[in-house]
C-alpha cells in the first residue's frame, strides 16, 4: 500500500512545520537522525527548527514513497492498523 507523496501531503507538513517542526519532520522521515537533529535545533531556536524541517520536507517532495497512513505506523506499530491491538489485558 505504499505509493507515491501527494503534494496535498507535503502543504500540510509545511504548515504543520511552522507551529511544530518535530513532528512533521517524524511523519515525513520517521524516528531516523533527521528528527533528532530536528529536536535539538527546536531546543537551541524556533527557527532552525522550522529552517531544517523544510529542508527536510523540500529534500524528498515528490520523490519519496511513503504509506498512506501518514506516519502512524512509526508512532503506534502496525499492530495498531492490523487492529490486532488490546487496551486491556484479560
Amino acid at each position: 500500500m505504499t505509493g507515491k507523496v501527494s503534494s496535498n501531503y507535503d502543504v500540510c507538513l509545511y504548515f504543520l512545520a511552522i507551529i511544530l517542526p518535530p513532528l512533521s519532520v517524524l511523519f515525513k522521515r520517521g524516528c531516523a537522525a533527521d528528527f533528532w537533529i530536528n529536536i535539538c535545533l527546536s531546543i537551541l531556536g524556533w527557527i532552525p527548527g522550522i529552517i531544517h524541517a523544510w529542508y527536510i520536507i523540500s529534500r524528498s517532495e515528490g520523490v519519496m514513497e511513503r504509506d498512506k497512513t501518514f506516519g502512524i505506523e512509526y508512532l503506534f506499530g502496525s499492530d495498531f492498523l492490523a487492529g490486532n491491538f488490546q487496551l486491556f489485558s484479560s
